[in-house]
């Protein structure tokens, strides 16, 4: 860079170079475009100075040199004419010419560009559009959360528009109250911008609801409030409520309102749904007829349902139109229905679903056990389902025993979907722990575990007489009773079977449209695992002494143990990723093994489990 009292010099030798190499490529020019944009080597202008005056104040030191006339029209410093970035031309080194010398964006609403930068290079250029999770208020965008973009209740429409509703600090339509970001934090306003009413069995009566010290002492009460505000969400405090109101029965029974939800396991005093522990502050329903009967719209979270009885005696003392089924749980025509945190014990229907019935409805189960509930002479004793859609996620059916239908769960002409789900210790079922007759679309049970279930035994009745069950069509675990779609992927089958039992139930017995992908089956005394079913991608494992047997481990501390594979085990490594995939197990961040390694490169056969702690892949 040239010093400032060279300036004259900077003036005279770029008219000769200019002149000498006016047919040059390259030029001053070339030098001058990377330098500030104030005039190289220039002494800042005075205070409401202009350029091409020709006066430039000497240098500090007293050593300017005297003011020099520019040419006609010329700027203090600015460099002679010629090729340059940025003069709307693309020279030979350039790549791009814009006319300018700025790094430009993309057009809102591109996703990807082009742009030509500061030095007339192309690069890609920086792209702001409607889905790209970063709100560009200066485009109009109100939010951004990016592929989420919807028009539910809270969320940010498909044009990046904020949705006026629920947690926006403003009450509106049909709301009780909007506390915004505040809502579903404390009593003041619920997370669908309605009051929670509280409920505790232990207070006093002629409570209002509205606070822990006020609350509600019977469920029937807070329902009915819920009700006559268009549905609502209760809080319900720890303690056992048997319900008061009538579902054709002169018995009581808790029957539920329409857009209800209702969520238990409170110990008083809690302002964050989240705050509670609904499994250690038990909160139960038991009427001693049909626990709850369900309507459309609701949510019933953190409750132990037990000793409901739907029992024939009450039909047969003259109750034609006394229901028995779902002793613990009834519904039927409803939609939308949400059953998670629950535990379902010891209930009774006469005719089925002893745990729980419903017809023709749509219901959601998570993270709920069903054990040791009964049934009469005929149904399940755990779940029965008639039409509609059932999904069950992370639940367990276990101890059900005697049973002349389906042992655990029994679906006919309902559309099934099952994940991440147990059947444990269900026995002598006439028909096996889980059937399936006509179902609705394909069925579809994926990564779950039957260990020690066992079906027919003895034809006949619980005293034992009848001949035995060996040649009746059955299973120990999954019968399809005909050519319905079924499939069934990452299961593993453990000990269902009978010491000496000839010939065994098979573990599973199905038609034509019984799929079963990537199972891991183990047999202590010789079972069968299949019949009219082709096993595709399966592993077996027969016991011997000394070999690689599963491992049980209880490693989540729930009470039951899981099934991991023996390290050694052919079966590691030996199923289809395809058949994974498509089922939607994401088998590549859970593990098999009680190490907690991850499953990596080939599939294991049987059932994965979310690893307690990190760990690296598995060395297949």
């Amino acid at each position: 860079m040239l010093r400032p009292q060279s300036r004259f010099s900077l003036v005279v030798f770029a008219g000769l170079a200019a002149f000498i190499c006016s047919g040059c490529l390259v030029s001053i020019n070339d030098y001058a475009a990377d330098e500030p944009s104030a005039a190289a080597g220039s002494p800042e202008q005075p205070e409401g100075g202009q350029a091409g005056t020709g006066a430039v104040e000497p240098s500090a030191g007293g050593g300017g040199s005297p003011a020099v006339d520019l040419p006609e029209g010329g700027a203090a410093g600015a460099p002679p004419a010629g090729p340059r970035c940025g003069d709307d031309s693309v020279d030979d080194g350039e790549e791009c010419d814009d006319g300018n010398r700025d790094t430009e964006s993309c057009t809102y609403g591109e996703t990807s560009c082009v742009v030509c930068n500061a030095q007339c290079k192309e690069q890609p250029g920086a792209a702001s559009y409607c889905g790209d999770e970063t709100t560009d208020v200066a485009a109009g965008e109100g939010c951004d959360d990016g592929d989420k973009n919807d028009t539910g209740p809270g969320s940010c429409s498909d044009a990046c528009a904020a949705v006026q509703t629920c947690g926006d600090g403003e009450k509106q339509g049909t709301e009780n109250c909007d506390d915004g970001a505040l809502n579903g934090t404390d009593n003041n306003c619920d997370r669908a911008c309605g009051v929670p009413w509280l409920v505790d069995a232990a207070a006093a009566a002629g409570g209002n609801g509205k606070s822990w010290e006020t609350a509600f002492q019977k469920l029937e009460t807070a329902i009915s409030a819920a009700n006559a505000n268009g549905g609502g969400e209760l809080w319900v405090k720890a303690g056992t409520y048997l319900g008061s109101t009538y579902f054709r029965t002169p018995l009581p029974a808790l029957a539920l309102v329409d857009n209800v939800r209702i969520y238990g396991g409170f110990a008083g005093g809690e302002k964050l749904l989240g705050e509670r522990d609904w499994y250690t502050n038990k909160t139960i329903l038991s009427t001693g007829s049909h626990n709850v009967v369900l309507a459309s719209h609701v949510v019933v979270d953190g409750f132990w349902i037990e000793s409901g009885n739907a029992s024939d005696d009450y039909a047969a003392g003259g109750n034609n139109d006394f229901v028995t089924q779902g002793g613990g749980i009834y519904g039927e025509n409803v939609q939308d229905v949400v059953l998670r945190n629950l535990v379902v014990q010891k209930n009774r229907g006469f005719t089925g679903g002893g745990g729980m019935f419903v017809k023709n409805s749509s219901v959601i189960v998570r993270n709920t056990l069903f054990d040791a509930n009964t049934a009469g002479p005929a149904g399940s004793p755990g779940l029965d389902a008639v039409g509609g859609s059932l999904e069950i996620y992370d639940s367990k059916f276990v101890n059900h025993g005697y049973a002349l239908g389906a042992g655990a769960l029994g679906v006919s002409g309902s559309l099934l979907k099952i994940e991440n789900t147990d059947f444990f210790g269900n026995t002598d079922s006439f028909e096996g722990p889980v059937v399936l007759t006509a179902v609705s679309g394909t069925a579809r049970i994926t990564n779950a575990l039957f260990s020690n279930n066992i079906g027919p035994l003895k034809a006949g009745y619980p005293d034992g007489s009848g001949t035995h069950w060996g040649d009746v069509s059955a299973s120990n675990a999954v019968w399809v009773t005909d050519d319905s779609k079924v499939l069934l992927t990452n299961i593993t089958f453990y000990k269902n079977e009978v010491p000496d039992l000839t010939p065994e139930q098979p573990d599973v017995r199905g038609g034509a449209g019984t799929s079963l992908k990537n199972a891991f089956v183990y047999h202590r005394y010789g079972g069968t695992a299949t019949v009219g079913v082709t096993a595709e991608s399966s592993c077996s494992d027969q016991w011997s002494p000394g070999g690689d047997e599963p491992i049980e481990s209880d490693r989540d501390g729930d009470g039951f143990q899981e099934l991991y594979l023996n390290p050694l085990s052919s079966c590691v490594g030996s199923a289809d990723n395809t058949a994974a995939d498509l089922a939607g197990l994401a088998w590549k961040k859970l593990t098999t093994q009680e190490s907690d390694c991850l499953d990596s490169g080939q599939v294991d056969a049987g059932k994965h489990y979310a690893p307690i702690a990190a760990s690296g892949p598995c060395a297949n």
